[in-house]
């Protein structure tokens, strides 16, 4: 006999308590539990996030907010490594979780979690109208830069060495070779 799927709206996610550790998100109404990172995975999302932070001190025009829920549809909760809100736009509710579509989001590649990330959570973030998304890919040290075309639909960059700028966040710019080094001492 087949396993049954816990079927549920963003609504009801929210209502539900979950061990702080655990990583649940709602993906098409089913609850998904997502693996924990590793000690790379959270290396790096931790310069990123350190970076970004340095930056938003002296520009001041977004909130940022690591491993936060936020719910995008009646159906559809996720929970991305990093969460950025322009000041300006508003799209974005803040409350004990996000409502509505952020406008940067950042990801960052865990092995094996390259459909979720690269298809699922890119899907997702595009059909919600996310104005720019980042996977970083550590393993291979790169990333990967999604913007709407004029379509709407995401054009890929795929950035392996020099810079990546931001699109959303002018004049925010990581040095891949300075966000990895953090790799190099584990």
């Amino acid at each position: 006999m087949g396993k049954t799927k816990t079927l549920m709206t963003a609504h009801e996610f929210f209502q539900t308590e979950f061990p702080e550790e655990e990583k649940w998100e709602v993906v098409a109404g089913e609850l998904i539990l997502s693996p924990a990172p590793n000690v790379r995975h959270q290396l790096v999302l931790g310069e990123l996030s350190r970076q970004l932070g340095n930056w938003l001190l002296n520009h001041p025009v977004a909130l940022k907010v690591s491993d936060w829920d936020v719910e995008f549809q009646l159906d559809e909760t996720r929970r991305p490594d990093l969460v950025v809100a322009l000041k300006k736009n508003n799209r974005l509710r803040i409350d004990t979780h996000g409502h509505g579509t952020p406008d940067f989001i950042v990801e960052i590649l865990s092995p094996g979690q390259a459909h979720r990330d690269l298809g699922d959570k890119k899907d997702l973030y595009e059909r919600c109208g996310v104005l720019e998304y980042w996977v970083v890919d550590y393993a291979k040290r790169r990333i990967h830069q999604f913007l709407p075309g004029k379509d709407g639909r995401y054009v890929e960059t795929l950035v392996a060495r020099g810079s990546v700028k931001s699109k959303v966040l002018a004049g925010f710019a990581v040095r891949l070779k300075e966000l990895f080094k953090v790799l190099d001492e584990v």
